[in-house]
């Protein structure tokens, strides 16, 4: 079974997306970060290896695009984790200048996901061979000692 290849590849793509989120400087208080994990599902035909994250990593990695108001209440708790400190103007009425900020501009995209894939290929490919080899081998084996 190729399954203990895919917890390294999990293990590792969680490590390549914690860097990258750190180096966008998208950890406000580190619930996102932390919340990260993987988990490697067995299907009928093969495995599956899932990402888990809270729901908001999709705005971080694919942005969002301009005509929606985010929850005021969310954009709040951003400004605490943050440490941000109004001047001249409640933290509720920043949160409203925020949410109206996004609403009209939307957020850019960092494509987070997409680089850390391309970052780990080619480390899944050799990972994936080493497996598959291992497996190869012991199916060899099993036949000749029978």
């Amino acid at each position: 079974m190729l399954k203990k290849e895919l917890e390294i590849i999990g293990s590792e793509f969680i490590k390549e997306l914690t860097k990258r989120l750190i180096e966008e400087d998208k950890v406000a208080s580190g619930n996102l970060i932390n919340s990260l994990d993987y988990k490697v599902l067995e299907l009928v035909d093969g495995f599956l290896l899932e990402l888990i994250s809270n729901d908001y990593l999709k705005y971080v990695d694919v942005g969002r695009a301009p005509g929606t108001f985010p929850p005021i209440n969310k954009i709040s708790k951003w400004i605490g984790d943050r440490g941000i400190v109004p001047q001249g103007i409640t933290k509720d009425q920043l949160a409203f200048l925020i949410s109206r900020s996004i609403y009209e501009s939307g957020i850019r995209p960092t494509f987070v996901i997409e680089k850390t894939i391309n970052s780990i290929y080619n480390s899944i490919d050799f990972i994936i061979e080493k497996g598959l080899n291992r497996e190869i081998d012991k199916m060899i084996n099993d036949f000749f000692n029978k």
